[in-house]
């Protein structure tokens, strides 16, 4: 609005800038959609290399491999 709230103020939308602005968003919206897989094979991976955590040296006598508590997975979303 104006200066005294009863005049307009027109104001060119969709410029050059501003489409150039929205594509280089769209662009890199696209590339991160991308990794999307990559993220959630890797996100698989680490969750079963968490799942294999040792106690101790793996050579040692004694050693082990922690069991996965019940429920453990019931606020993760696995």
């Amino acid at each position: 609005m104006g200066e005294e709230a009863n005049e307009y103020e027109f104001l060119r939308v969709g410029t050059a800038s501003e489409k150039d602005s929205v594509e280089k968003e769209l662009q890199e919206l696209r590339e991160r959609l991308a990794q999307v897989d990559a993220w959630k094979l890797r996100r698989r991976e680490i969750e079963e290399e968490l799942g294999e955590v040792w106690v101790g040296d793996a050579g040692e006598s004694g050693s082990h491999v922690l069991e996965i508590p019940d429920g453990a997975y019931e606020h993760g979303g696995m």
